[in-house]
């Protein structure tokens, strides 16, 4: 998510850190889910990940069984998620980094709100177009991929971010304390990728509302007494043939088994 007309080296720390929980609230309520469906790029629930370029908001959306990347496409396009933002610089007091003249309503009404949701690996956490800052000391600043970047990171305990520059292979690492920026030539990333969260079985509730009101019990009600109907017509029809079968069977051996009488 981008927010734009702001300038992100006016946010205080404070308010970096209250944007980056109300955001992950604002884009979870425009779709639909829990915040803590959200994590940002160090692995973090119900946060995101905020760097410049304006303002961008990225983080990781766990979507339930479902959900489909064109539903939550569709909610992030609405005007609600422009509403929700601007209300989070307001209570953030974020507005002194507003860009432009005029009054604080012209400020920020000058604010777009621009959404993407794209699918990703389950083990994808990095970032695109993002570069963390200062870097720690290295006497090798290159890998040969993304990968091997991380690596490189995680392997190192005082290790939190890592960032690749395909084009030259290089790979820079930071520490904890290290700030997000915009960089259309990097990829950034946490040092270990959070584990993707267990999927279990759906609870009644779920289960429930997936049934459409009244539309299987009420099937196999009406079936159940199709099945009855029918099966009474076919006794009826069947019992007065076997009635008249078994009496003249009867009257044939009417005299067979009569006993002799004594004179």
């Amino acid at each position: 998510m981008r927010a734009s007309n702001l300038n992100f080296a006016l946010l205080t720390e404070a308010q970096k850190d209250a944007l980056a929980t109300s955001l992950a609230l604002d884009l979870a309520s425009s779709v639909g889910v829990n915040q803590r469906a959200i994590q940002n790029a160090s692995g973090e629930v119900g946060r995101v990940s905020l760097s410049a370029g304006s303002l961008v908001a990225s983080g990781n959306l766990y979507l339930g069984p479902g959900v489909t990347i064109e539903h939550v496409q569709g909610q992030l396009d609405g005007a609600s998620l422009r509403s929700r933002v601007v209300a989070s610089l307001t209570k953030a007091q974020a507005t002194d980094a507003l860009t432009g003249d005029g009054s604080l309503d012209e400020a920020l009404g000058r604010v777009k709100v621009t959404a993407s949701a794209e699918a990703l690996r389950p083990s994808h956490c990095f970032v695109l177009g993002t570069r963390f800052e200062p870097s720690l000391p290295s006497d090798n600043p290159r890998a040969v991929d993304l990968r091997a970047c991380q690596s490189r990171c995680a392997a190192l305990p005082n290790c939190a971010y890592f960032t690749f520059f395909r084009e030259t292979q290089g790979c820079l690492l930071q520490d904890a304390v290290a700030v997000p920026s915009f960089d259309s030539n990097a990829t950034a990333g946490p040092a270990r990728c959070p584990p993707v969260p267990a999927v279990g079985e759906p609870a009644d509730e779920e289960m429930q509302a997936a049934i459409p009101s009244g539309g299987p019990s009420l099937l196999r009600w009406a079936g159940a007494l199709a099945a009855a109907a029918l099966g009474v017509a076919t006794l009826c029809l069947l019992l007065p043939r076997l009635w008249r079968c078994c009496r003249r069977q009867g009257q044939g051996n009417k005299y067979r088994y009569t006993p002799l009488q004594e004179d």
